[in-house]
């Protein structure tokens, strides 16, 4: 990697981002990767989009599904966070011991979640080392109402109490 890149990533990693477990299934059962790219694009229609390495282990099987699940984590589920990112795992490894359930469409959330969202991929972009992927929001459900799991400076963090507009606590 570059110096820019290098640069790149020390500045994303300062910036706060959501954290959820995109699911996916394929001719071997189900899969998931963790993703921190995740960001809603429209209301109308409702889509979603996130980032996937092309060499991630996700990325053919979302190529080939065209369906996707996102679970919301919570700040309860670092660990969960953990385990999906980790590459050597295989699908049964990922989802062992999680409680789960099946959208319409047989994919696993995960279950005491923040939330979950089940939806069809319209389009997928090339971005350098990266495919976006565009998805149209099918269904959707809150789950507990929880604090959710950012990534921070390279790890894992809750949120903390709100900031009132002039910068203070």
């Amino acid at each position: 990697m570059g110096e820019d890149a290098l640069t790149l990533r020390g500045l994303m990693r300062s910036v706060p981002s959501s954290v959820v477990v995109v699911t996916a299934l394929d001719t071997e059962g189900a899969r998931g990767i963790t993703i921190g790219s995740f960001v809603s694009v429209s209301l109308d229609p409702p889509l979603v989009c996130f980032n996937v390495n092309h060499a991630s282990r996700m990325h053919p099987i979302l190529l080939a599904s065209r369906r996707f699940a996102v679970s919301f984590l919570s700040d309860r589920q670092a660990r969960v966070a953990a385990r999906f990112a980790l590459a050597g795992l295989s699908g049964t490894e990922q989802f062992e011991g999680l409680s789960i359930r099946l959208d319409l469409a047989g994919v696993p959330v995960i279950e005491e979640a923040v939330g979950w969202m089940s939806c069809q991929v319209t389009q997928v972009i090339e971005g350098g080392d990266h495919s976006i992927f565009l998805g149209q929001v099918e269904t959707l459900q809150a789950g507990e109402d929880l604090p959710p799991l950012v990534y921070y400076r390279g790890g894992y963090q809750g949120i903390g109490p709100p900031v009132r507009g002039d910068g203070d606590r």
